[in-house]
């Protein structure tokens, strides 16, 4: 989307928006992954 800002300048706005959520999601999900995996690490397995 950001190529696009040459034939349409408003699209430059639409793929930063699209770009930081991106990187907001990549974000977000290695401290959720990183959450889960210090929970998994505390518990005891069930016999």
């Amino acid at each position: 989307m950001i190529g696009y800002a040459v034939v349409v300048p408003s699209m430059a706005i639409v793929g930063l928006i699209f770009g930081g959520l991106w990187i907001a999601a990549i974000i977000v999900g290695r401290k959720g992954e990183a959450a889960r995996a210090a929970l998994m690490a505390t518990r005891t397995p069930n016999p």
